[in-house]
């Protein structure tokens, strides 16, 4: 059985079948239609040719759909991969003067001609799209190469160059954190600078916006290779176990989540206007507090409100908590939340345009929240020359077992090495140490568990 298709009528397809008698041999001519998928929702009539506006909508409809239902996207980089070496083996051939192809022929004996040499190509692509199926046994057979179609070889020789090229590129990581604006996007941006200049240029991180933890998680779900996210690692646990935002999300993918680094941690903000020795939750009462709505600050401020009965005591404002400074500034409020590394960008400027406060939680309270102590260092705002005991939030890096063990040893080494000089322009940097390794959940890299134990660092068996 062969066939033929030309680009220029890409809607007839010439099948030629073997057997049958002698004066009826030859090709029969199939025209798209109707009956064929995807077709009848452009024409009813067959044989019209779908164009390259077609051809977009159908991938476009064939993508959301595998997003939607929670299927693999395919075709994906693997699969373009195993082109690859189909065009090495073309390469291969031509370089040694004749056809060698490791695949089951099952007993055909492909001829001489180029269409046999062609012919064979696809049965080196169906043996490599099958993954070599069990009972395959390798073969190897040859043709004059004079059948070769020179062009052939060297449109194949310029494919595999290409491609070799970008497989010897630098080492490219996908780095997905928060928006552009914040606190955690700015910290990718130095972190990619950090990791870069570590490894002279060899590694390298690109940033991509993320409208938070939840999406950065799920897009594990259809991601390969290098791709790494910030997320809590109770976020983390949560997709792994198909718990709370991933009840109903559930993905085989989720398993396989490893741990890299710590970042700095969303810390729990209170300010408060006016010079202020010590504040205590307990002084917002009467206060007008702008919360915000939305952001893992706002939750945590509501839900401390509820949990010490302040709730009803306190004027709650849901309004964009990036109008909190000016609004505290004009008197429109007494104090606002808010929930990032220390030295928080906002509270620096708040903090040096007015006399501020700064809440301090007892111990008692802090355990109750079961949320992470945190104490914000004397001298870290203007004004502010006493201790902050606070809460915090751990945030971590974290990747899948799709990074290999070198890149993910490479990155978590580069990263503790640059850790100190990124703190010496960003303060928040300061914050992050080994220790904070207690704190995160899930399994750890196999690349980064080898760093933590050639630096030394102890690491909890949970983690292992």
């Amino acid at each position: 059985m062969c066939h033929s298709w030309a680009g220029h009528w890409p809607a007839c397809f010439q099948l030629g079948k073997g057997g049958g008698p002698e004066g009826r041999r030859g090709f029969r001519t199939l025209l798209a239609g109707p009956e064929h998928p995807d077709y009848a929702a452009f024409s009813l009539a067959p044989g019209h040719g779908l164009d390259y506006n077609d051809q977009k909508i159908i991938e476009i409809r064939g993508l959301v759909a595998r997003i939607v239902d929670n299927r693999v996207l395919y075709p994906d980089v693997r699969e373009a991969a195993r082109g690859n070496r189909m065009i090495e083996a073309i390469e291969r051939s031509y370089l040694a003067g004749g056809w060698s192809c490791p695949v089951n022929l099952r007993g055909g004996t492909p001829g001489g001609s180029t269409h046999g040499v062609l012919a064979s190509c696809r049965i080196c692509w169906q043996s490599i799209h099958d993954e070599a199926p069990a009972g395959a046994r390798l073969q190897h057979w040859r043709s004059p190469m004079r059948h070769f179609p020179h062009s052939l070889a060297a449109l194949a020789a310029l494919w595999l160059g290409a491609m070799s090229l970008t497989a010897s590129a630098d080492t490219r990581i996908t780095y997905k954190s928060a928006s552009a604006g914040t606190a955690y996007y700015q910290m990718g941006v130095e972190l990619s600078e950090a990791i870069k200049a570590g490894t002279d240029g060899t590694m390298t991180l690109t940033l991509e916006e993320s409208q938070g933890s939840v999406q950065n998680v799920m897009e594990v779900m259809a991601r390969r290779g290098n791709y790494v996210f910030t997320t809590p690692p109770s976020l983390a646990a949560k997709a792994v176990a198909g718990e709370g935002s991933f009840a109903e999300r559930r993905h085989p993918r989720f398993q396989e989540i490893r741990g890299l680094f710590p970042i700095p941690s969303l810390t729990m903000h209170l300010v408060v206007a006016g010079e202020q020795e010590a504040l205590r939750l307990e002084d917002l009462a009467g206060q007008h507090l702008l919360i915000g709505q939305g952001s893992f600050g706002a939750r945590e401020a509501a839900r401390y409100l509820e949990l010490f009965g302040l709730t009803e005591a306190v004027e709650v404002d849901d309004a964009d908590v990036g109008s909190a400074p000016d609004a505290l500034k004009n008197g429109q409020i007494d104090a606002f939340a808010t929930a990032g590394s220390f030295p928080a960008p906002n509270v620096i400027e708040t903090a040096a345009s007015m006399p501020v406060g700064l809440v301090s939680m007892t111990e008692e309270q802090i355990a109750e929240t079961g949320a992470t102590p945190q104490e914000i260092p004397a001298g870290t705002y203007a004004g502010i020359d006493e201790p902050v005991m606070t809460t915090s939030l751990l945030v971590a890096a974290y990747t899948t077992n799709g990074m290999d063990d070198d890149t993910a040893y490479t990155l978590t080494k580069t990263f503790w090495e640059r850790r100190e000089a990124m703190a010496e322009s960003s303060p928040w940097w300061r914050s992050v140490s080994p220790s904070m390794l207690t704190n995160m959940q899930g399994e750890l890299h196999p690349g980064a568990l080898r760093y933590y134990e050639e630096a030394g660092v102890e690491i909890p068996e949970t983690l292992r």
